[in-house]
């Protein structure tokens, strides 16, 4: 068990370190054209493309695929996570799930996105992931590899993710990584909220 989750807390590493912003990757070059002059003067000149980035908010279990997957997605150009929410009932407990990404976060320049935690119990049933699990993941959290900078939320994932959802300007998708129980919690609290809802991208 003990190599086991020293190999996953290096595999995160190197995530990482593919992952933070740096000049590791040169910039794309910009793509050369020839402009031509328009015969007809009424010809309708090209329009620019518009396209906005997909508002995502991120649910998760903080379990290490999770870890790898996040600062991958904050990469996105065409995506724009808006808030990231801790389940209580995932293989994290709470204050270390916060901790580890909102570390995530710092690492990636990116302190501006909000962080909570929800319910430490499921809506209904007792199941939960196994202690030796989520023990594992606050010895991680308290390794301290990635720090995270400023202080927490006020607010619970519930607030949280109602605000990001109610003020994205656009139909948000939401991405749940481990339990749902934060975004049933959610709009159990408030069902309209799913008429902000465009999608729902779920694992499990």
């Amino acid at each position: 068990m003990r190599s086991r989750w020293l190999c996953c807390t290096l595999l995160v590493a190197l995530t990482l370190g593919a992952c933070a912003p740096g000049d590791s990757a040169p910039p794309a070059e910009e793509p050369t054209t020839t402009t031509t002059r328009a015969e007809n003067p009424t010809t309708q000149q090209p329009v620019e493309p518009t396209t906005r980035a997909r508002s995502v908010v991120v649910d998760t279990d903080v379990s290490i695929d999770d870890l790898m997957a996040i600062p991958y997605l904050l990469r996105h150009q065409d995506i724009d996570v808006a808030a990231i929410t801790v389940s209580g009932t995932g293989v994290a407990r709470c204050e270390a799930g916060v901790e580890l990404v909102r570390g995530l976060l710092a690492v990636s320049q990116r302190t501006d996105i909000p962080v909570a935690c929800g319910p430490e119990l499921p809506i209904e049933g007792s199941n939960v992931f196994p202690s030796d699990w989520r023990d594992a993941m606050d010895r991680l959290a308290a390794k301290g590899l990635f720090p995270a900078e400023g202080s927490p939320e006020d607010g619970d994932a519930i607030e949280v993710l109602t605000d990001a959802i109610r003020t994205a300007g656009q139909p948000v998708t939401a991405l749940l990584l481990g339990p749902h129980t934060n975004l049933a919690a959610a709009l159990r609290a408030d069902p309209s909220l799913a008429d902000d809802l465009g999608s729902i991208v779920m694992m499990g």
